[in-house]
């Protein structure tokens, strides 16, 4: 179990541990109640997401985290990259998700559960106690 937050941190933010430990791109794991939440560095923001896919319920946070590809303005065989948007995709089924907002990529009624996630004094804290989806 992760470190409860510290004085002046909020107890039911969960640490995820030190900001400076976090690899570009990599999925650290950290467990949050009878689940697991994965949180991830991308550039200077950190994003965390559950760790079960919505389409069917595989290990979400295991799959590969890349920037988000779309169609481009010309049409069907051109493509935009935006490494300014991370996704992550199922490592079962190929699901892509926005690691901002959850929603799948290209079905907007899928959503994986996300949280806000804040770097204070040098650590990283996830508001596990309520949902991303919430602010929305």
């Amino acid at each position: 179990m992760p470190a409860r937050a510290s004085a002046g941190v909020p107890h039911s933010w969960l640490d995820a541990g030190a900001a400076a430990d976090y690899a570009d791109a990599t999925m650290r794991l950290i467990p949050a109640g009878r689940h697991q939440i994965g949180v991830v560095k991308w550039g200077a923001a950190f994003y965390a997401t559950l760790n079960r896919c919505p389409h069917a319920r595989g290990p979400l946070c295991l799959g590969r985290v890349a920037p988000r590809i779309a169609v481009g303005e010309r049409g069907p065989g051109s493509l935009t990259v935006d490494f300014e948007r991370p996704t992550i995709s199922c490592p079962w089924h190929g699901w892509d998700f926005d690691l901002e907002t959850g929603r799948a990529l290209g079905d907007d009624q899928l959503k994986v559960r996300t949280y806000p996630v804040h770097v204070l004094d040098g650590r990283v804290y996830v508001e596990a106690s309520r949902s991303s989806g919430e602010r929305a």
